[in-house]
C-alpha cells in the first residue's frame, strides 16, 4: 500500500472510494487471479500459489502466499487497472480488517488510508529517507497486468534495482496516543483515525478497533 501511494507518480493515492462492484474483474486487471478455464491453468493459480515457484509451499504442499492488490479490489480507484501487487503470507490477507471497517458503509462513501508505525524495522516506502530513493524494488512488487493470463509464471516484476521519483510525499503524524502515522494526506490536528491493532502475534488477521486522534506533525 504504502508503495502504491509514494511509488507510482501519483496514479494512485491514499484516497480510496468503496465499491463492491466488479471486483473479480479487478482482481483480474491486476493479476492476481486467473480464470480456471485457461488451457495452460486449469486451477487458476497465478504467480503466488505455484507450488515450487518464488514464494514455497507449506509442509501439506499447500500455496504458502496470496497475491494482494493496490487500490483494493472492493475500490472503485481499481477500475483505472495497472493495480501494483505483491505475494503476502496467506495468514496476512484473510481481509478481516478491511471488512469490519465497512461494516455500515456504504458504495460511494471516500476514507483515506494512513500507516501506523511506517518506521518500523523491516516496513519499506512509508517514509521520506534522509538520503537515497525509497521507491527501489524489494524485487516483490509487481505491476499489474490488463486482462486475463493464461501463463501464472509470465508475471514480470520491474528490475530490482529501478527507482522510481515519488510524487506523493509522505507526512509523518504523532497521535495523541503516541504512534506515528505516515500518509500522503494533510492531517490537521484533531482528525480521528481508526488504528487496528493485532489482537496476537500468531494471528495477524486477529484484530481490533482502537479510536485515536492526530495531535501533530513534526
Amino acid at each position: 500500500m504504502c508503495w502504491g501511494v509514494h511509488c507510482t507518480s501519483g496514479k494512485f493515492s491514499s484516497a480510496l472510494t468503496l465499491s463492491r462492484s466488479n471486483q473479480a474483474k479487478r482482481r483480474r486487471t491486476a493479476g492476481c487471479t486467473v480464470p480456471k478455464s485457461a488451457a495452460s491453468n486449469p486451477t487458476g493459480q497465478n504467480r503466488c500459489r505455484v507450488p515450487g515457484q518464488t514464494f514455497g509451499t507449506r509442509a501439506n504442499g499447500k500455496p504458502s502466499h496470496n497475491c494482494d492488490e493496490f487500490p483494493f479490489a472492493s475500490t472503485a480507484e481499481a477500475d483505472a487497472g495497472g493495480q501494483i501487487n505483491r505475494c503476502v503470507p496467506e495468514e496476512q490477507n484473510s481481509g478481516n480488517s478491511i471488512k469490519n471497517f465497512y461494516r455500515g458503509r456504504v458504495t460511494g462513501d471516500k476514507f483515506q488510508i494512513a500507516f501506523a508505525s511506517p518506521s518500523t524495522a523491516g516496513v519499506t516506502f512509508c517514509v521520506n529517507p534522509a538520503g537515497g530513493n525509497v521507491c527501489v524494488n524489494d524485487g516483490n512488487i509487481f505491476l499489474g497486468v490488463q486482462g486475463p493470463v493464461s501463463n501464472p509464471t509470465s508475471f514480470t516484476p520491474k528490475r530490482s534495482n529501478e527507482a522510481f521519483v515519488p510524487k506523493n510525499r509522505m507526512f509523518l503524524y504523532r497521535t495523541k496516543l503516541g504512534r506515528e502515522v505516515s500518509s500522503p494526506a494533510l492531517f490537521e490536528p484533531g482528525r480521528l483515525i481508526h488504528v487496528y491493532v493485532a489482537r496476537n502475534a500468531s494471528a495477524p488477521d486477529e484484530v481490533e478497533l482502537e479510536m485515536d486522534e492526530i495531535h501533530e506533525m513534526y
